[in-house]
């Protein structure tokens, strides 16, 4: 099977690159074959010394870490667009690659234990054979309570780099679960079941986060489909917590 992550990244290219080390050990042990599929904003202002195109250029030239280094894909998106994410999505998807057999949306700050996707397609598949179903999301493990510490690991690397054991080093903070299925969190579906758009453009409800981070297109995504389930797995994805910014306050960093 063939997944493809559509995710954005702006602000958190430090998490962005934690998300791209993981993927790497991912494809280095699992059978799924994954594209990273990821946004930015044409604009994109450095916050460091880097950007996302930078993250993206240092895993392409380095080909002989994983194959998602082969796969990853970055668009560069008018802030407009890009600052609502329903609209930013409806990008991707009209330009899934042709073979791509499911699609998760997500976001940039995620980590997955290195058999993750094995697990949850081959769960997804099974549903979908027995029961229809064609929506599907899973629990996270994320870092909230303990935001200032997991901001001095990552501090910690250098960067663009490959991080090592990204998981391994996550696990020394304390987690809690949560298993809402966000807008960022973890959408899962069938790339034929999407009709080639994320939303149609009557149902767009977003706020550009301009202004705002009230995000409406992950409730109206799942209202499109009949069935919605959430599968548990033993390898869990994991949420790099962060600060909470509007568009606005990023570009005014």
């Amino acid at each position: 099977m063939k997944l493809e992550i559509c995710a954005m990244c702006y602000s958190y290219e430090k998490r962005f690159n934690w998300m791209v080390s993981s993927l790497c050990d991912c494809l280095n042990v699992c059978d799924t074959d994954i594209v990273l599929n990821v946004s930015t904003p044409q604009n994109n202002v450095k916050d460091y010394d880097f950007i996302t195109k930078d993250i993206c250029d240092y895993y392409k030239n380095r080909t002989h870490v994983s194959r998602i280094c082969d796969n990853i894909k970055l668009t560069n998106l008018s802030d407009d667009t890009f600052s609502n994410r329903a609209l930013q999505r409806n990008f991707q998807v009209q330009f899934l690659d042709q073979e791509t057999d499911l699609v998760l949306f997500a976001d940039c700050d995620h980590i997955y234990d290195p058999l993750f996707f094995d697990e949850f397609i081959q769960n997804a598949v099974r549903h979908r054979r027995e029961n229809g179903i064609n929506y599907m999301y899973t629990s996270r493990r994320t870092s909230t309570d303990e935001l200032n510490k997991l901001n001095i690991l990552i501090d910690e690397e250098e960067y663009p780099s490959y991080v090592d054991n990204t998981v391994g080093k996550y696990k020394q903070l304390k987690t809690r679960v949560t298993s809402a299925p966000g807008a960022g969190n973890c959408q899962l579906v069938f790339k034929e079941d999407l009709g080639g758009v994320y939303l149609s453009d009557y149902l767009v409800k977003d706020k550009s986060f301009f202004n705002s981070i009230t995000y409406k297109s992950d409730r109206q995504f799942r209202k499109r489909f009949k069935d919605v389930i959430k599968i548990e797995t033993e390898s869990k994805q994991y949420h790099l917590q962060h600060e909470r910014y509007s568009f606005e306050d990023m570009t005014q960093q």
